[in-house]
């Protein structure tokens, strides 16, 4: 019944693709409020990660010293 119950809710989710579909669409009806269409660029944005500035980071530490540290403040 689990396994049913898991199948249908699966089928029942959109994908990211037939969102974003769903989201262009609406972004291109001219018909649609501005606001709308707006909104829905915007949620596509997100989806893509246009707002976000990725950073890559490389962190080089003793982990000795840092669960040394760790332990230091848990015991306070």
């Amino acid at each position: 019944m689990k396994e049913l119950q898991d199948a249908a809710a699966s089928v029942a989710v959109l994908s990211r693709t037939e969102r974003m579909v769903i989201l262009s669409d609406i972004a291109t009806d001219l018909q649609s409020p501005i606001k709308t269409r707006i909104s829905a660029i915007d949620v596509l944005n997100k989806m893509d990660g246009d707002y976000v500035k990725k950073i890559e980071a490389v962190v080089n530490t003793d982990t000795e010293k840092v669960a040394a540290e760790i332990e230091a403040i848990l015991d306070e």
